[in-house]
């Protein structure tokens, strides 16, 4: 007597399949709808004097629109029309004081020296009413974690090797001392 084989249910067949699909929906493509709906809405609300950030890795100011694109100012002297979609982020510390940037609450950072970047002054300990500008470079006192925060806090500034909210880590960038020559 010969006994049937039972043959396997097609779904189950299916359902490793299925199973990918959901890790990869909701590892990657839910959280990146997420990111472009904000950012969509982000580039909405953009008004004249937000401090921005381009593509191209500009700091600039919002002077005007012109129907989809915006003036941008980066300097006194320097005005661009820009599409609006080249704006990737708005800058994190430009235009605000210290005290409401939040640095030394959200990342444990303490600021040491504020570098003006349009009088290349350095103001040690800063008061907390300093407000700070695009291209103005901060030097902060903090272990690698916190200022791994300050570059995640300030946008990944830091990362992207713009002078403005530069941070850097202790003991990580020494220049050795030359050796004399005999």
């Amino acid at each position: 007597m010969e006994t049937a084989a039972a043959t396997p249910n097609p779904l189950v067949n299916l359902m490793p399949i299925a199973a990918i699909f959901a890790i990869f929906y909701f590892l990657l493509i839910r959280p990146q709808q997420k990111q472009q709906k904000e950012h969509d809405a982000m580039l909405k609300n953009l008004k004249i004097g937000d401090k921005i950030v381009t593509s191209g890795g500009l700091y600039g100011s919002i002077t005007g629109f012109k129907g989809d694109d915006l003036e941008v100012s980066f300097s006194q002297t320097v005005k661009l029309t820009v599409a609006r979609s080249a704006v990737t982020r708005q800058a994190a510390f430009a235009g605000k004081s210290l005290r409401d940037s939040g640095i030394r609450e959200q990342t444990g950072c303490t600021v040491l020296t504020v570098r003006d970047a349009a009088t290349r002054q350095f103001l040690s300990n800063p008061p907390p009413d300093t407000v700070l500008c695009i291209g103005d470079t901060l030097i902060v006192l903090g272990k690698p974690d916190p200022v791994a925060r300050l570059a995640e806090f300030s946008g990944g500034e830091e990362e992207e090797r713009s002078p403005h909210a530069a941070a850097e880590k202790p003991a990580q960038r020494r220049i050795p001392w030359p050796k004399r020559s005999p």
